[in-house]
């Protein structure tokens, strides 16, 4: 009776560590910081344990480290370590610590058994990635990724920019209610029942017809034009960009089965899954997606199945036929990554170093910061860094139909294809009533359709828990990007619907840009 009030009582806490909305996590308590910090959650629950570590020490080290974030920062937020509700009381033993060493530039956590280490690259030049991750039960060595440019620079460019008051200003934009869309989302973030508390957003960024005409960040807490952001399942829109290159280049088709190595020639057959169900997330694969402690998705992400997250997803049994139902997963993802990664024929340096040389590049996206399982493949479904204002580059690259100053970058066709609904997304998680009620948003190639209520019925979107938007509305030639860390992810879109709509207000509609179609890639 007494062992199942203590997992009762500690569940909380667990749900806190992992970042989970207000009712579990009173992240607006301020307590003071230390170096080292210690939290007991109960031996009974550590069964659930197994994601805790992996998850603190990224953060932490990512955010120390990567975004240049104070510790004070993280653990009054993405951390949600001295502000949950017991922590005066699980103070006491020492079930689950940290330790931040600046020297190394790395954060070590431990819960039981299971020890993370996360370490910063020493050298940014040769490594532009996150944090690299090991875990305890890492076999062998972790692979350390290195990047190879190929020779061309990164494209110089600065967003042109045509804010209110300027000589460069638009005159059918209303500055003044552009303005007055975006202020709430910075007002007083301790303010109970307010946007900002609600959203704590931490950037917007608005383009339109290629040009800045708006953008604020939340500098009283420490978030700048320069400050990489996570844009937790944002990086499943960046993977859809990169296979869609892969495609371009003649190495990947959407009807190429997923071969893990894992499987035998007959299981592939068996299970049938092609590039573009994975894209679809439309694989058949078991998984469970929930944000709770020992879900799938927080294994693959931050528990021990980040040794290597391709082997964990492949093991997962078949709950449907592929092509059949939608059922949103981060293992899809991290299996299409392993797909991608297997593109390259051994060639690990070229495809670690293929998203900068390829994507960022061409479009002059410097911050981008990628990070990789133990093994060496790309967590790209949850793990990417970036300014605002880069992330607004990918959305913009999308709303020029992937061409970037006269030059093509994404197949022709890519887009097209990318911001299409499934049918099973229709079918499994609209139906036609909601659909046409706009109560839902079916999904693409890894990109929302239609995602948020009273905008554009052409808009679509990458979309990241707690928060996190690229919101391209082709028939205004508007993208929108905001970042945060919402608190409560059933409002996510309510209050992203919310900005979007009255930005979109504040700005004529018009025809979207259309690029000149070039020789190569098209979808039919």
């Amino acid at each position: 009776m007494a062992a199942t009030w203590r997992l009762r009582r500690a569940l909380p806490l667990l749900l806190c560590l992992v970042s989970m909305p207000g009712s579990f996590c009173d992240g607006r308590a301020r307590t003071p910081v230390q170096q080292a910090g210690q939290l007991d959650t109960g031996e009974e629950a550590s069964a659930l344990l197994e994601s805790v570590p992996g998850y603190l020490a990224s953060v932490l080290c990512d955010g120390l480290f990567i975004s240049d974030r104070t510790l004070a920062s993280l653990l009054s937020s993405e951390g949600c370590l001295l502000g949950c509700a017991l922590l005066p009381e699980l103070l006491a033993t020492n079930a689950l610590s940290y330790t931040v060493d600046g020297r190394r530039k790395s954060v070590t956590a431990r819960a039981g058994h299971v020890v993370v280490t996360a370490t910063a690259p020493r050298d940014p030049s040769r490594q532009p990635f996150s944090c690299l991750v090991k875990t305890s039960a890492q076999v062998g060595p972790v692979v350390r990724p290195v990047y190879r440019s190929n020779g061309s620079p990164y494209r110089r460019f600065d967003w042109p920019e045509a804010r209110g008051g300027t000589s460069s200003e638009f005159s059918g934009v209303d500055y003044g209610r552009l303005a007055a869309a975006i202020a709430p989302f910075f007002a007083d973030p301790m303010a109970p029942n307010s946007v900002a508390n609600a959203t704590e957003t931490r950037a917007v960024v608005v383009i339109y017809q290629g040009k800045i005409i708006a953008e604020r960040y939340a500098e009283s807490l420490g978030f700048f034009e320069t400050t990489p952001l996570l844009g937790w399942s944002m990086g499943k829109s960046l993977t859809s960009a990169l296979v869609g290159l892969r495609i371009g280049d003649g190495a990947l088709n959407l009807t190429d089965l997923a071969n893990p190595r894992a499987w035998s020639p007959a299981e592939v057959a068996e299970r049938n899954i092609t590039v573009a169900d994975l894209l679809h997330q439309t694989s058949g694969i078991r998984w469970n997606e929930s944000s709770l402690p020992g879900s799938d998705a927080n294994r693959v992400t931050f528990g021990l199945a980040q040794n290597d997250t391709e082997m964990f997803v492949v093991a997962r049994p078949q709950a449907v036929p592929a092509g059949t139902r939608f059922d949103y997963s981060t293992g899809n993802v991290q299996l299409l990554q392993g797909q991608l990664r297997r593109s390259f024929r051994g060639n690990d340096v070229a495809y670690w170093s293929y998203p900068y040389n390829r994507l960022f590049k061409p479009i002059g996206a410097r911050s981008f910061k990628l990070s990789f399982d133990g093994v060496g493949t790309i967590q790209a479904s949850s793990s990417v860094y970036a300014t605002a204002r880069d992330w607004a580059r990918l959305g913009q690259l999308y709303l020029q139909d992937g061409v970037w100053d006269g030059t093509r970058i994404l197949p022709r066709g890519w887009v097209r294809y990318s911001r299409t609904p499934s049918s099973p997304s229709v079918r499994h998680v609209c139906g036609p009533v909601s659909l046409a009620l706009g109560l839902c948003a079916p999904y693409g190639a890894l990109w929302w359709v239609a995602p948020l209520k009273g905008v554009s019925a052409a808009a679509y979107a990458a979309e990241g828990f707690e928060g996190q938007y690229v919101v391209v509305v082709p028939d205004q030639e508007l993208v929108v990007v905001q970042l945060g860390w919402a608190r409560n992810d059933a409002l996510d879109d309510y209050y992203a619907g919310v900005l979007v709509r009255h930005v979109s207000e504040a700005v004529p509609r018009g025809k979207s840009p259309r690029a000149k179609n070039t020789p190569g890639f098209s979808l039919p």
